[in-house]
């Protein structure tokens, strides 16, 4: 019987292998449905939704321009009147407003105030929507920028790099501490995990200023908000593992790639997304490393503060999944109660018996 059943065996492992092989081709058909609708749903349409713009009117034929403008914008803009230059010029200082249009009592062009640095692709989107104004009155817009970026960040994106590159190792070290680090203690790990996430952080900014100066000064406070950054990756990533096991990566590529970068910014400002990304930027953590990024390199630390407290809470987060995971691997180590091992034996006896009886 024994020689029979050695080549059954042997003609059956092959199947086993191709059977085990399609039930996790999940995996990758997830992972590109995922990158799908988030990427192609979140950039294949950036239009304006609702950004602040004022208009300096002091006479009434300014006023109903501003309601012309409004009318015509619909729900791309929400324009609101200013009572002057230098109100309108400051509340695009302090944020309240992504551009200000006044007109010229001298016949002069028309002059926007915009802030590039406050979010660059907005600062398009106004500027765009003002040019076609000035082009229906036939006049050149002037364009005044409160906020220019520097040259060797044109586009105002190298952040957003920085946080790719910050997120990828993040994530990476994450699946390899669940999937590598299943004999070492939780606690253990996520030492190991933070450790990790300080010399990925290091690297990254370090690539990023001084080898190629993508970004300049406050080096130190980039790293800071990195290691932070990348620790709350790390610990949220190895948590889940005790929890997902194998569905672990599709979920972290969800979470911090697929919707986080989406999310960020870093290519379209989230007033240009679709309402569910739009709603998102205000909570995920890509969006407050970016905001936080920019707003220490080109807005003299405005708002940091906030965009700190959210990186925080997810820190937080992640040791509250480590610490849930630590609790379950515990709870799984231990030996079964010995409660169960005396109604395994009282199941024998009654067995034996009933076994008695029939006989």
């Amino acid at each position: 019987m024994q020689r029979h059943d050695a080549p059954e065996r042997a003609a059956a492992a092959p199947h086993a292998g191709v059977g085990h092989l399609l039930k996790n081709l999940w995996i990758p058909l997830y992972m590109a449905l995922a990158m799908s609708l988030a990427y192609i749903g979140g950039f294949h349409q950036a239009e304006p939704h609702h950004i602040p713009v004022a208009v300096v009117a002091t006479s009434s034929s300014e006023r109903a321009l501003a309601q012309k403008i409004q009318a015509a914008a619909g729900d791309a803009l929400d324009v609101r009147t200013v009572a002057g230059s230098a109100q309108g010029q400051a509340e695009v200082a302090s944020g309240q407003v992504s551009g200000s249009f006044s007109l010229s009592a001298t016949g002069a062009d028309p002059r926007l105030v915009i802030d590039t640095a406050a979010s660059p692709t907005t600062a398009q989107a106004v500027t765009t929507a003002f040019d076609q104004v000035a082009a229906q009155q036939d006049v050149r817009l002037d364009v005044v920028d409160l906020g220019p970026l520097p040259s060797y960040d044109s586009l105002g994106q190298n952040v957003f790099f920085l946080l790719v590159a910050v997120t990828v190792g993040s994530y990476t070290l994450a699946a390899t501490l669940g999937a590598a680090g299943a004999g070492v203690r939780p606690w253990r790990r996520a030492g190991i995990g933070v450790l990790g996430a300080g010399v990925i952080s290091a690297i990254a900014v370090a690539v990023a200023d001084p080898l190629i100066g993508a970004v300049r000064g406050h080096a130190w406070e980039l790293f800071g908000m990195s290691w932070l950054y990348a620790a709350a990756v790390v610990l949220i990533g190895a948590g889940l593992h005790t929890f997902l096991k194998k569905a672990n990566t599709p979920a972290l590529v969800t979470i911090f790639v697929a919707l986080n970068f989406t999310t960020s910014g870093g290519v379209f400002a989230p007033i240009l997304q679709a309402g569910f990304f739009r709603a998102l930027s205000h909570v995920w953590i890509g969006a407050g490393y970016v905001s936080g990024g920019q707003s220490m390199l080109y807005r003299g630390g405005a708002g940091f503060g906030a965009d700190l407290l959210r990186i925080a809470l997810w820190f937080a987060a992640g040791v509250v999944v480590m610490g849930a995971a630590a609790v379950t691997e515990h709870r799984r180590s231990r030996p079964a109660a010995p409660v169960c091992a005396t109604e395994e034996e009282l199941e024998v006896e009654q067995e034996q018996e009933l076994e008695a009886i029939a006989a």
